[in-house]
C-alpha cells in the first residue's frame, strides 16, 4: 500500500476502484520553497432553522507524468496513463472517496461540480482536484486504524473496537 511522504505525496481510494485499495499520487509543487500542499477551506453555515453545518473544500493539483520521483528516491508506480485511469475513475465515483496525507486520512469525500481541472503540458499534466464534504469532524483519521476498519466475522478478537475504528 503506497504510503504517504514515503513512496506518493497522497492517496485516493473508492472501493469501486483498484479493488479498494489506495491509489499513490504525487502532487505539483505550486511553490519551490514551500512545496506540495492540500489546501483545505472549512465553512460554517446556518440554515432557515438557525442550525449549523460545516463544509469543508480541499483543492490540491496533482502531476501525471511518467517517471515520477517519490520523496523517498523511488519511481512512482504506474504509468502516467494509469495514473490518470485511476484519477478520473475515483472522481466519476463521485462520492465515498478517501484522501490520506502526511497527517492522515479524511473519508466521506465528494467529487461535485467542477471536481478536476486539467492543465495539459507536453510533457506532463497537471489536475487540480476539488473535493468537498459536509462534516462535522475535521481531524485526520489514523491511516492504520482507518485501513482496518473493516467488517469482521463475529468471532473476531482482534484489537479493532467501536472505540478505534472508523465508519467506512
Amino acid at each position: 500500500m503506497p504510503t504517504p511522504g514515503k513512496d506518493c505525496d497522497i492517496t485516493l481510494a473508492h472501493p469501486l476502484v483498484n479493488g479498494g485499495e489506495p491509489v499513490g499520487f504525487m502532487l505539483h509543487p505550486a511553490n519551490q520553497l514551500i512545496g506540495p500542499e492540500v489546501r483545505i477551506h472549512h465553512e460554517v453555515y446556518t440554515d432557515a432553522l438557525a442550525q449549523h453545518f460545516d463544509v469543508r473544500h480541499l483543492w490540491f493539483d496533482v502531476l501525471i507524468a511518467d517517471e515520477l520521483l517519490a520523496p523517498d528516491g523511488s519511481r512512482l508506480a504506474g504509468a502516467a496513463s494509469q495514473m490518470l485511469a485511476h484519477l478520473t475513475a475515483i472522481a466519476a465515483a463521485h462520492t465515498n472517496i478517501a484522501l490520506d496525507t502526511r497527517l492522515g486520512v479524511i473519508s466521506g469525500l465528494s467529487a461535485l461540480q467542477h471536481a478536476l481541472i486539467y492543465s495539459i503540458r507536453h510533457d506532463h499534466t497537471v489536475i487540480t482536484v476539488h473535493l468537498t464534504t459536509h462534516s462535522a469532524n475535521f481531524q485526520p483519521a489514523n491511516p492504520a486504524y482507518y485501513f482496518a476498519s473493516v467488517w469482521q466475522a463475529a468471532d473476531y478478537s482482534g484489537e479493532m473496537d467501536w472505540n478505534n475504528s472508523y465508519w467506512r
